[in-house]
């Protein structure tokens, strides 16, 4: 996804706008709109001054890079996500993903149909019977953490108290956990399934923590084989094996535990 933008000029700086957003829909408390920033100029005097870590520089618009005002953006994500974001992320390239996953979200509010929702909504609650199944999920609460590109991808078997669980992380995102065993070596892992938007919308993707071991069917990752888009299936074969998986509690030598 490329991050587009629009700036509008100010006196002593500039203030850059994410599209889907407009002036008129992204103005905080004080009626400033979306992001402060800073010309090509004044972001070098900045940096010759020695406040290189006040700015966050990342590619807007036709790969044109913007030179943003780190506490002006920590607040634009606050505002966004509806959560204290200052410190929760320190590179550019993370910033980046948390502006993508803003952007998302409001993209799907302006243009996803209901009968999308409503599909996604079931595609990913047929793995476990219903709706009404998937609720009956215990909850895993992981407060404000998240992985280093925004994924779910930090979370240990030792944290889930039961072998399938659902939340929702710090973006709002929907999640579930599948925790297994193999029996051939004994070794434990465990998989997240998460919406890349707010709920259950968008792409649903998988994470799964360094160091631990992918579930591994006939050369073939089960994770890889999950693909779920605005309710559409498109990989039907992976798709039906991790619902076979939850069904049955074991796939191959993996045993869900």
């Amino acid at each position: 996804m490329e991050i587009k933008n629009k700036i509008y000029s100010g006196v002593f700086s500039n203030r850059c706008v994410f599209e889907p957003f407009s002036k008129e829909t992204d103005k905080n408390a004080k009626g400033k709109e979306g992001v402060r920033c800073y010309s090509v100029i004044t972001s070098f005097f900045i940096k010759i001054f020695g406040f290189q870590d006040k700015l966050i520089n990342i590619k807007g618009s036709n790969g044109k890079i913007l030179h943003l005002n780190k506490r002006s953006l920590d607040n634009w994500l606050t505002r966004h996500f509806n959560c204290k974001t200052s410190g929760m992320f320190k590179q550019s390239d993370e910033y980046v993903e948390a502006i993508k996953l803003v952007l998302i979200k409001q993209q799907q509010k302006k243009t996803t149909p209901a009968q999308k929702d409503i599909a996604a909504h079931q595609a990913i609650t047929t793995l476990f019977g219903g709706e009404k199944e998937f609720e009956k999920l215990p909850i895993l609460n992981i407060g404000d953490r998240k992985g280093k590109t925004g994924y779910i991808d930090f979370i240990e078997p030792g944290e889930m108290t039961a072998p399938i669980m659902r939340g929702k992380d710090c973006f709002d995102r929907e999640f579930f956990l599948i925790r297994a065993k193999n029996s051939e070596n004994g070794e434990l892992t465990c998989i997240a399934f998460f919406a890349r938007g707010e709920g259950r919308h968008g792409t649903w993707v998988t994470g799964l923590k360094q160091g631990l071991k992918p579930i591994m069917i006939n050369d073939s990752s089960l994770a890889g084989g999950f693909d779920v888009q605005g309710g559409v299936v498109f990989k039907e074969e992976g798709f039906e094996m991790l619902k076979q998986f939850i069904a049955n509690k074991t796939l191959g030598s993996w045993k869900i535990e």
